[in-house]
């Protein structure tokens, strides 16, 4: 992916996350690991490596001010989404990649990298929404916003936040947390400084990046450039286009400047539907 290791950092965390000190030169992100679920840590990977590129690649100008980064939250995570789906979950991010992996883990042996692909993106209801995939993660997402609408309106009280969590759960995904853990105390943004109304972002974010990846593939051969694991001119694509700007411009000026129309969820279903049926039918 071509972090930039001398201007950045990677640790472990409970819950990944990047930061840093406002500067493209000092950059940090997290992942955490799963003994059980080795993918998980690996769209982590992708999907903070997609924050810290963002942020390595800002104009140096603004470091320091408020126009260091990006002009919102869903730019922002349009960033993080396309490195963890639209390389990461790629076909062809894995016909490259898969052989490195097999090293590691022998187990995967008999699998092809077609094999790998599709368990990757088979859609299955989980209850972690860092581990979804690309089906399922929007209910996640749902899940949250209508709990905070509810919070805000003064309709649920705190004490009663995991059992609404619960039925929430059972409705959109048809399981339920055992423990809160697992339920309404797995993300850290209601008790950290993220705070309320994040959430949302992620979807919007998901959406951005759909567009941007149907523009970046008109201009460029994507999957040839991630079989040839030439990324940094992807990067390069993203940075000119998207990152190098910081906050100078609103997320509709970008939206128009790159991609020639206003945001259009369209790209994003279509994206979906293309994928699940290459997936399921083919």
């Amino acid at each position: 992916m071509r972090f930039d290791l001398l201007s950045g950092v990677v640790k472990t965390s409970a819950h990944p996350f990047t930061t840093g000190s406002g500067s493209p030169t000092d950059v940090r992100f997290t992942v955490k690991y799963q003994d059980e679920y080795f993918p998980g840590a690996m769209m982590a990977s992708l999907h903070e490596m997609g924050h810290a590129l963002h942020s390595q690649q800002g104009n140096p100008a603004y470091a320091g001010t408020n126009l260091n980064g990006g002009p919102s939250a869903g730019i922002g995570e349009s960033q993080s989404r396309f490195y963890e789906n639209y390389i990461g979950r790629s076909q062809a991010f894995w016909q490259t990649h898969f052989p490195a992996l097999q090293k590691f883990i022998p187990e995967l042996y008999d699998l092809s990298p077609n094999d790998f692909w599709r368990m990757l993106n088979r859609s299955k209801a989980v209850l972690t929404r860092i581990e979804a995939d690309e089906l399922t993660y929007p209910l996640h997402i749902i899940l949250r916003y209508e709990i905070e609408r509810a919070i805000f309106a003064g309709e649920v009280k705190v004490k009663d936040l995991p059992e609404l969590w619960n039925a929430k759960c059972a409705d959109y995904l048809g399981i339920v947390p055992k423990t809160d853990t697992e339920g309404v105390l797995q993300d850290v943004h209601w008790g950290g400084n993220v705070g309320f109304g994040y959430f949302p972002t992620y979807a919007l974010g998901t959406a951005y990046a759909a567009q941007f990846d149907r523009t970046l593939r008109q201009e460029l051969d994507v999957d040839t450039l991630i079989r040839e694991n030439k990324m940094e001119v992807i990067k390069s694509w993203l940075k000119d286009k998207i990152h190098f700007s910081c906050g100078l411009k609103t997320p509709e000026q970008i939206l128009l400047e790159v991609t020639g129309e206003p945001f259009n969820v369209q790209y994003y279903l279509d994206y979906l539907k293309s994928k699940y049926r290459q997936i399921y039918f083919s």
